[in-house]
């Protein structure tokens, strides 16, 4: 009887053994798994700021070109109005 206990045991942590070595496995796997993720949040965020920097240049290089297609139409104004007033 006292063998058939032992062996009982034995058994039973040769399964829990078995279990710990998987959750350890999984484990690692796990870590692995959120390193990779980390780097790619991390090349992500490198990204979209690079991208928000390139969009602000963008809409600055606009402004700018908007201040001075306005300020040519303006220009084109004043000649004009100033052609007319020499030709009446």
């Amino acid at each position: 009887m006292e063998e058939s206990i032992d062996s009982k045991v034995k058994a039973k942590c040769s399964d829990l053994e078995i279990k710990v070595t998987k959750l350890e496995s999984d484990l690692d796997h796990a870590h692995e798994t959120e390193v990779k993720m980390r780097s790619l949040v991390n090349q992500s965020r490198t990204q979209v700021n690079k991208l928000t920097t390139e969009l602000e240049i963008s809409q600055e290089e606009l402004k700018k070109r908007e201040h001075v297609s306005g300020g040519c139409f303006v220009c084109v104004l004043i000649i004009w109005f100033y052609l007319l007033k020499i030709n009446i």
